[in-house]
């Protein structure tokens, strides 16, 4: 289970502690997760951010893990979260992201 939890560990200090660039490169790797314990993980965490960045790397990078999340599980709150300034709205997670990370 640990191995699922590092990386919402580490979203849990973006943009404090780890840079948005540091935590998407370490994500990008990420290819082998279990899905029901991330499934899990993100149903019982508290941070929205967190697991709103968690799900947009995985979607972002193309998980292949990321299919077999039920989303409706874990509950992303309400609101709009700023994660970076100057950056562009991502609609489908209703967070800011840096440009180069929209896609089209």
């Amino acid at each position: 289970m640990r191995q699922n939890w590092l990386p919402y560990e580490l979203l849990s200090a973006v943009p404090g502690t780890l840079s948005f660039n540091h935590a998407a490169e370490l994500f990008q790797g990420l290819v082998n997760l279990n899905p029901r314990k991330v499934e899990y993980l993100l149903s019982v965490s508290q941070s929205v951010q967190a697991k709103r960045l968690y799900l947009f790397f995985a979607s972002f990078y193309e998980h292949g893990w990321l299919k077999r999340i039920d989303s409706q599980k874990i509950d992303l709150g309400a609101g709009k979260r700023q994660i970076v300034e100057n950056g562009k709205f991502n609609a489908q997670y209703q967070i800011t992201v840096p440009e180069r990370f929209q896609k089209e």
